[in-house]
Protein backbone atom coordinates (compact mmCIF):
# COMPACT_ATOMS: atom_id res chain seq x y z
CA UNK A 1 0.00 0.00 0.00
CA UNK A 2 1.16 3.80 -1.40
CA UNK A 3 0.44 4.71 2.78
CA UNK A 4 2.62 2.01 4.46
CA UNK A 5 5.40 2.86 1.79
CA UNK A 6 5.42 6.61 3.03
CA UNK A 7 5.42 5.47 6.96
CA UNK A 8 8.59 3.29 6.62
CA UNK A 9 10.18 6.05 4.31
CA UNK A 10 9.62 8.62 7.33
CA UNK A 11 10.74 6.81 9.76
CA UNK A 12 12.94 8.55 12.57
CA UNK A 13 13.79 11.55 9.49
CA UNK A 14 10.80 13.52 10.15
CA UNK A 15 11.24 15.80 12.97
CA UNK A 16 8.99 18.83 14.14
CA UNK A 17 10.08 22.26 14.79
CA UNK A 18 11.91 22.66 18.42
CA UNK A 19 11.15 26.28 19.99
CA UNK A 20 13.69 27.96 21.09
CA UNK A 21 13.60 29.71 24.71
CA UNK A 22 9.88 29.56 24.46
CA UNK A 23 9.57 30.47 28.28
CA UNK A 24 10.69 34.60 26.96
CA UNK A 25 8.16 34.77 24.40
CA UNK A 26 5.37 36.19 26.19
CA UNK A 27 5.11 36.53 29.52
CA UNK A 28 3.11 38.05 32.35
CA UNK A 29 4.46 41.63 31.88
CA UNK A 30 3.14 41.81 28.77
CA UNK A 31 -0.72 41.72 29.48
CA UNK A 32 -2.05 45.34 28.87
CA UNK A 33 -1.81 47.20 32.22
CA UNK A 34 -5.36 48.56 31.64
CA UNK A 35 -7.04 45.73 30.51
CA UNK A 36 -9.58 43.86 33.27
CA UNK A 37 -8.85 40.16 33.56
CA UNK A 38 -11.69 38.96 34.35
CA UNK A 39 -11.49 35.14 34.09
CA UNK A 40 -9.26 32.52 32.66
CA UNK A 41 -9.03 33.06 28.88
CA UNK A 42 -7.06 30.59 26.38
CA UNK A 43 -5.50 31.92 23.37
CA UNK A 44 -4.95 29.22 20.65
CA UNK A 45 -2.72 30.12 17.83
CA UNK A 46 -0.93 28.43 15.04
CA UNK A 47 2.42 29.91 13.53
CA UNK A 48 3.34 29.15 10.27
CA UNK A 49 7.68 28.46 10.50
CA UNK A 50 9.66 29.09 7.90
CA UNK A 51 12.72 26.83 6.18
CA UNK A 52 15.29 28.79 8.67
CA UNK A 53 12.79 28.61 11.48
CA UNK A 54 11.76 32.12 11.75
CA UNK A 55 8.07 32.88 12.47
CA UNK A 56 6.17 33.91 9.04
CA UNK A 57 2.74 33.88 9.68
CA UNK A 58 0.57 33.55 13.01
CA UNK A 59 -3.10 32.75 13.38
CA UNK A 60 -5.66 32.80 16.42
CA UNK A 61 -7.74 29.51 16.03
CA UNK A 62 -9.64 29.77 19.00
CA UNK A 63 -9.64 33.59 20.56
CA UNK A 64 -10.04 34.57 23.83
CA UNK A 65 -12.61 36.98 23.51
CA UNK A 66 -10.45 39.76 23.47
CA UNK A 67 -9.28 40.81 19.97
CA UNK A 68 -6.53 42.79 21.85
CA UNK A 69 -5.26 40.09 23.64
CA UNK A 70 -5.15 37.83 20.83
CA UNK A 71 -3.58 39.94 18.66
CA UNK A 72 -0.97 40.73 21.65
CA UNK A 73 -0.33 36.67 21.38
CA UNK A 74 0.46 36.72 17.44
CA UNK A 75 2.54 39.84 18.03
CA UNK A 76 4.66 38.45 20.23
CA UNK A 77 4.89 35.04 18.99
CA UNK A 78 6.32 36.90 15.39
CA UNK A 79 8.26 39.27 17.23
CA UNK A 80 10.16 36.68 19.85
CA UNK A 81 9.17 33.12 18.49
CA UNK A 82 12.06 31.01 16.80
CA UNK A 83 12.69 27.14 16.11
CA UNK A 84 15.02 24.97 15.24
CA UNK A 85 13.39 23.85 11.95
CA UNK A 86 11.17 21.45 10.95
CA UNK A 87 12.73 18.39 8.82
CA UNK A 88 11.19 16.50 5.83
CA UNK A 89 11.63 12.56 5.68
CA UNK A 90 14.98 13.30 3.54
CA UNK A 91 16.22 15.35 6.83
CA UNK A 92 16.00 18.76 5.23
CA UNK A 93 14.67 21.67 7.01
CA UNK A 94 11.24 22.58 5.70
CA UNK A 95 8.21 24.94 6.81
CA UNK A 96 6.15 23.94 9.43
CA UNK A 97 2.70 24.33 11.39
CA UNK A 98 3.04 24.42 15.16
CA UNK A 99 -0.18 24.76 17.07
CA UNK A 100 0.26 26.07 20.99
CA UNK A 101 -2.16 28.17 23.27
CA UNK A 102 -1.67 31.00 25.84
CA UNK A 103 -3.33 30.93 29.23
CA UNK A 104 -3.74 33.98 30.76
CA UNK A 105 -5.15 34.15 34.36
CA UNK A 106 -4.61 35.37 37.63
CA UNK A 107 -2.53 33.48 40.15
CA UNK A 108 -2.14 29.50 39.36
CA UNK A 109 -3.27 26.40 39.76
CA UNK A 110 -5.90 26.72 36.61
CA UNK A 111 -5.97 23.24 35.16
CA UNK A 112 -4.39 23.17 31.49
CA UNK A 113 -6.97 22.44 28.93
CA UNK A 114 -7.35 19.16 27.08
CA UNK A 115 -5.36 18.23 23.80
CA UNK A 116 -7.77 19.18 20.95
CA UNK A 117 -7.43 15.94 18.56
CA UNK A 118 -8.03 16.39 15.15
CA UNK A 119 -9.47 13.08 14.89
CA UNK A 120 -10.96 10.02 16.80
CA UNK A 121 -10.31 6.50 15.26
CA UNK A 122 -11.90 3.31 16.81
CA UNK A 123 -9.10 0.77 16.92
CA UNK A 124 -9.39 -2.77 17.88
CA UNK A 125 -6.70 -2.84 20.53
CA UNK A 126 -4.69 0.02 22.18
CA UNK A 127 -1.70 -1.66 23.21
CA UNK A 128 -1.40 -2.54 27.23
CA UNK A 129 0.54 1.17 28.65
CA UNK A 130 -1.15 3.76 26.71
CA UNK A 131 -4.24 5.29 27.90
CA UNK A 132 -7.58 5.20 25.74
CA UNK A 133 -7.94 7.44 24.31
CA UNK A 134 -4.22 7.08 23.45
CA UNK A 135 -3.14 10.63 21.91
CA UNK A 136 -0.76 10.50 19.04
CA UNK A 137 0.84 13.36 17.37
CA UNK A 138 1.80 12.34 13.48
CA UNK A 139 3.66 14.99 11.65
CA UNK A 140 2.42 14.81 7.87
CA UNK A 141 4.86 15.93 5.36
CA UNK A 142 2.14 18.00 2.90
CA UNK A 143 2.95 19.34 -0.51
CA UNK A 144 2.67 22.51 -2.13
CA UNK A 145 -0.34 21.01 -4.14
CA UNK A 146 -1.65 20.19 -0.94
CA UNK A 147 -0.88 16.21 -1.87
CA UNK A 148 0.45 13.94 1.47
CA UNK A 149 4.09 12.65 0.78
CA UNK A 150 4.85 10.88 4.24
CA UNK A 151 3.91 10.83 7.73
CA UNK A 152 5.18 9.53 10.73
CA UNK A 153 4.31 9.81 14.36
CA UNK A 154 4.50 7.93 18.33
CA UNK A 155 7.14 8.95 20.12
CA UNK A 156 7.31 5.28 22.19
CA UNK A 157 7.89 2.16 20.16
CA UNK A 158 4.32 1.09 21.48
CA UNK A 159 3.04 3.59 19.75
CA UNK A 160 3.97 2.94 16.24
CA UNK A 161 1.58 0.50 15.09
CA UNK A 162 -1.01 3.62 16.52
CA UNK A 163 0.73 5.86 14.32
CA UNK A 164 0.82 3.62 11.38
CA UNK A 165 -2.88 3.37 11.42
CA UNK A 166 -3.39 6.81 11.79
CA UNK A 167 -1.29 7.79 8.80
CA UNK A 168 -3.19 5.05 6.64
CA UNK A 169 -6.23 6.83 7.39
CA UNK A 170 -4.80 10.26 6.73
CA UNK A 171 -3.85 8.81 2.98
CA UNK A 172 -7.18 7.55 2.18
CA UNK A 173 -9.52 9.95 3.92
CA UNK A 174 -8.02 13.53 4.65
CA UNK A 175 -7.94 16.16 2.35
CA UNK A 176 -4.93 18.17 3.68
CA UNK A 177 -5.68 22.21 3.16
CA UNK A 178 -3.32 23.95 1.44
CA UNK A 179 -0.61 26.66 3.92
CA UNK A 180 -0.26 29.56 2.49
CA UNK A 181 2.94 32.09 3.67
CA UNK A 182 2.37 35.22 4.46
CA UNK A 183 1.86 36.59 1.25
CA UNK A 184 -0.31 34.00 -0.04
CA UNK A 185 2.14 31.47 -1.85
CA UNK A 186 1.30 28.08 -1.30
CA UNK A 187 4.43 26.11 0.77
CA UNK A 188 5.54 22.33 1.03
CA UNK A 189 5.30 21.85 4.87
CA UNK A 190 5.31 19.64 7.93
CA UNK A 191 1.84 19.29 9.34
CA UNK A 192 0.75 17.91 12.68
CA UNK A 193 -2.23 15.87 13.25
CA UNK A 194 -3.60 14.84 16.56
CA UNK A 195 -5.24 11.41 16.85
CA UNK A 196 -7.13 10.20 19.43
CA UNK A 197 -7.56 5.97 19.36
CA UNK A 198 -10.31 4.50 20.97
CA UNK A 199 -10.56 0.78 21.66
CA UNK A 200 -13.78 -0.44 19.68
CA UNK A 201 -16.50 -1.94 22.70
CA UNK A 202 -17.16 -4.98 21.99
CA UNK A 203 -20.91 -5.75 22.26
CA UNK A 204 -22.69 -9.12 24.47
CA UNK A 205 -25.83 -8.42 23.75
CA UNK A 206 -27.51 -11.82 23.25
CA UNK A 207 -29.74 -11.87 19.94
CA UNK A 208 -33.72 -11.31 20.78
CA UNK A 209 -35.82 -14.27 20.85
CA UNK A 210 -38.11 -15.01 18.62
Amino acid sequence: MLSAVLFAAAANMIKPPTPIDPVNWIGASDYPADLELKDVVYTRFQLIVAADGSVQRCDITQPSGSQRLDQLVCAKMTERGHFAPATDQNGRPIASVFKRFVLWQRGSGTPLPREQTDFRLEVPHVPQGLPSPAIIALNVIISARGAIEACDGGSKPDEKPLAKIGCEHLAQRWHPVTVTDAEGAPLRVLHPVLVGFIEQEIRTDAPAKK
